[in-house]
């Protein structure tokens, strides 16, 4: 019955992020539907708390408990939470990445953490500024939820 998930919200924005992992080696499928995000790329990333207490102050950095650089998720030098980007028509948004970083199982679970869409395209960590290395430039948050655990009857 249980089904990683994160529902996500925004003003004017809205969809679910979920997970599957068949086993603790495994790859990870994460598939993304959103609606309503403004027309382009939007950096995704997983953040390091699931605390929406105070809209998205208190999500933190993104997840990288290996201490990495930020990069695209074809990298295996890389924040675990990046993502890369979602693109919008205007109106959908899908995202489908099949990632060995990311765990569902194991010590460096996702679950509890956050899923957050940015304002911006992520540069995945090749621009020439700090922020770049930190988060791909992707500005401002503009959607997020926590991942949890729902039952898929």
């Amino acid at each position: 019955c249980a089904l990683p998930i994160c529902y996500i919200q925004g003003d004017g924005i809205y969809g679910t992020v979920t997970f599957s992992q068949a086993s603790a080696f495994a790859t990870t499928i994460i598939d993304a539907n959103i609606k309503g995000l403004p027309q382009g790329k939007h950096g995704i990333s997983i953040n390091v708390f699931g605390d929406l207490s105070n809209g998205f102050q208190r999500l933190g950095p993104h997840y990288n408990p290996m201490g990495k650089q930020h990069g695209p998720p074809d990298s295996d030098d890389r924040h675990v939470g990046s993502l890369g980007n979602i693109e919008s028509d205007g109106s959908d948004a899908k995202l489908h990445l099949e990632d060995t970083h990311v765990q569902v199982i194991g010590p460096y679970s996702v679950i509890g953490r956050s899923v957050v869409i940015y304002e911006k395209e992520d540069d995945l960590g090749k621009g020439t500024t700090k922020q770049s290395h930190i988060n791909g430039n992707v500005g401002y948050p503009i959607a997020a939820g926590v991942i949890g655990i729902a039952c898929n009857l």
